[in-house]
């Protein structure tokens, strides 16, 4: 009879595994009144250059200790959006442009709502194991948002039992 080994070690989801997209609503207008586009971009416009920044300073704190270069993220995205709404640079400050790059940015999970369907069977090569111990290859499914979905693996050891 096989003895199970009921092993304290939990995989959990990463929450690190986001990556900041562009987010795309709709440019044309729905009507006569501007679009939710120009809408937001007219929002922050209008605000005083104390109010962009310390908005600004607020998606900063959320978003600059997961990502990797977030203000120039932003920059990029607001040099498309400045392209597509013909909004002119020259007159729009730095905070503000990284600002409206901003909220025509979202966060997206790929690979780190949830992990699920795990697999083990023993590893093809178990020289230097213990007696008693088996390496395995594992492998599992780590879902994103909208059901991205990634096929993940990994090599393990069951450590040797002595009871």
């Amino acid at each position: 009879m096989q003895e199970l080994f009921n092993h304290t070690l939990r995989l959990r989801a990463d929450p690190s595994r986001v990556v900041v997209r562009p987010f795309h609503i709709a440019w044309a207008q729905n009507g006569s009144g501007p679009s939710r586009s120009e809408r937001i971009v007219q929002e922050v416009l209008a605000m005083s250059p104390a109010e962009a920044s310390a908005q600004l300073e607020i998606v900063l704190k959320d978003f600059e200790a997961r990502h990797w270069q977030t203000r120039r993220v932003f920059m990029t995205r607001y040099d498309e959006i400045e392209e597509m709404l013909k909004l002119d640079g020259g007159d729009i400050g730095d905070e503000k442009r990284q600002l409206l790059g901003a909220y025509f940015c979202h966060e997206y999970s790929y690979a780190a709502a949830a992990l699920m369907n795990p697999s083990a069977v023993p590893h093809y090569d178990q020289s230097g194991m213990p007696k008693g111990s088996l390496r395995i290859l594992m492998s599992l499914r780590a879902v994103g948002k909208g059901t991205s979905r990634r096929c993940r693996s990994a090599k393990a050891s069951s450590p040797t039992r002595t009871s």
